[in-house]
């Protein structure tokens, strides 16, 4: 039996370019910024071991942070501020921007295009793992969007209007391993699919799938 939980509520939102997040990196899930734990939230921006501190501190004079900072080029600079305001999705940035008289933009609502960032954290129950599949599914985003999750790039989806979904099972955070971390990017100036005004920004529900492996149901209890 398959379970699932909106994820609507308690997202901010930022309009405008923040600097676009690595895909790639040198390390796995070393990221860092607004793609993991900032200082108020709780886990480590990037998880390593006791190995890795010491090759960190090899490298930078004893300092582990500075050490990402040569390997991966990790951010430890990006911070909250004033920029990002609480929003709940469903959400069309593009709505509440003046008008503008330009023949181009006629067909499309009269708006300009741009580029708007969601973040959001949340936290999973123990019992969650080895027990369950955990799906991260969007209905709709409009439009081109680029997903973040825990400091890893979880991939890109052109179309406003296709649903798409990851499986983010492994790469999650559960209970006393600390906050999950969401960054979605939506760009609609890469072109309109329609003729027709179209909004942009994650305009559709966001959910979490839970789905049980073979032959194990345990009643998953979410904490958001």
């Amino acid at each position: 039996m398959r379970e699932k939980k909106k994820l609507n509520q308690q997202w901010l939102f930022h309009y405008g370019e923040i600097g676009l997040p690595k895909k790639t990196a040198k390390k796995a899930h070393a990221l860092g910024g607004f793609t993991a734990p900032l200082a108020e939230e709780t886990g480590a921006p990037v998880e390593y071991g006791a190995g890795g501190e010491h090759f960190l501190k090899l490298i930078a004079q004893g300092d582990a942070v500075q050490g990402l900072k040569n390997l991966a080029g990790t951010d430890f600079e990006s911070k909250l501020d004033s920029q990002w305001q609480p929003v709940t999705i469903p959400h069309d940035w593009k709505i509440s921007h003046p008008h503008k008289r330009a023949p181009e933009l006629l067909m499309s609502g009269s708006k300009e295009e741009g580029i708007g960032y969601y973040r959001r954290t949340f936290t999973l129950d123990d019992r969650l793992l080895n027990n369950f599949r955990v799906v991260l599914h969007f209905e709709g985003v409009m439009r081109a969007a680029d997903v973040w999750l825990n400091g890893a790039y979880l991939g890109h989806n052109d179309s406003g209007y296709t649903s798409f979904s990851f499986d983010i099972t492994e790469m999650s955070r559960y209970e006393d391993e600390g906050d999950n971390v969401l960054l979605v990017r939506a760009d609609t100036t890469t072109g309109a699919e329609g003729w027709w005004y179209e909004g942009a920004g994650i305009y559709r529900e966001v959910w979490l799938e839970f789905l049980p492996l073979p032959e194990l149901f345990i009643p998953p209890q979410i904490l958001i």
